[in-house]
């Protein structure tokens, strides 16, 4: 299939290069030359600008910042999809709020187009082993199109329902995954102050009802686990600053939907907390440092 990509970050350009490892013909548009260059030497078309971009392929993959930049690049004026053929399908992988997701459904129906929203859970991990999981909302018509090309970088592709309900679940899995690490981030701290050995309670806690992917890989306490944030002076998996603009959308949503969420608000407050002093480029399981005991000897 002829598939476009923009937003050749850490994860999209893994994404791309999945796609043409599955053997799709694919167009990238970037501003970054040594990424695009990267990907046209594994056999992908560079555009020269959206508009470029959107003219030759059936699909438009999207993996970018925040809503007002992806209708800015769709539906700009020399945007992708300006001189796109109708019927062409948008594949949104920015995780924005369902409002904006459900608003740019309607627009891009308007115009001839089907817009899918589709936010991904995994990290630059999981998009460089192909393992994604895709939360997608849209036209079931539309799903069934472009499953092939969402599954060439993903191991979990859901269609949850109409526009806007894969971004729900997406935010959905941010809360689970932000009161998960508070959870995780107290019991540390109380295990630790009562004199317990982090790693000795960490190892059996892996064979206890606590396990999770959380515990696996974003247990809070420096040295604890070799290479993940903790232990790399917060070096980011997932910034901060992203996390926060996610449990953003989540309060919104949840308040609009009439739906109390008092662990949401606490990590939202914390991670606010967190990047007031400069931390909003770190790993965003740093708000954890913003109410932990220190560690005993």
């Amino acid at each position: 299939m002829r598939v476009g990509f923009i937003g050749l970050g850490r994860m999209g350009a893994p994404m791309a290069g999945h796609l043409l490892a599955a053997g799709h013909e694919v167009t990238v548009f970037g501003r970054d030359r040594v990424v695009t260059a990267a990907l046209a030497a594994d056999g992908a078309t560079v555009a020269e600008s959206l508009a470029e971009l959107g003219s030759v392929v059936d699909v438009i993959c999207t993996c970018l910042p925040n809503g007002e930049v992806v209708r800015d690049v769709l539906l700009g004026a020399d945007g992708a999809l300006s001189q796109a053929a109708p019927n062409t399908i948008v594949v949104d992988h920015s995780t924005i709020s369902p409002q904006h997701a459900r608003e740019l459904s309607t627009d891009c129906r308007a115009l001839g187009f089907e817009f899918l929203d589709a936010p991904i859970s995994g990290g630059p991990e999981g998009a460089a082993a192909g393992k994604l999981a895709v939360f997608l909302g849209g036209d079931l018509a539309a799903f069934d199109r472009v499953l092939p090309v969402v599954e060439s970088y993903s191991s979990t592709v859901v269609r949850l329902g109409e526009s806007g309900t894969g971004q729900v679940a997406k935010l959905a899995n941010q809360m689970i995954i932000a009161c998960t690490v508070l959870g995780i981030a107290e019991a540390f701290s109380y295990g630790q102050a009562a004199g317990v050995d982090a790693a000795k309670m960490l190892e059996v806690l892996h064979g206890a009802t606590a396990e999770s992917a959380m515990l696996r890989t974003r247990v809070p306490v420096p040295g604890l686990q070799p290479g993940m944030p903790a232990s790399r002076d917060w070096a980011p998996g997932f910034t901060a600053d992203f996390m926060a603009k996610d449990l953003r959308f989540a309060i919104d949503d949840v308040h609009q939907v009439g739906v109390p969420a008092p662990g949401l608000e606490l990590v939202a407050a914390l991670l606010d907390r967190a990047r007031e002093s400069g931390s909003g480029d770190c790993d965003w399981t740093i708000f954890s440092q913003h109410f932990t005991a220190p560690p005993t000897s």
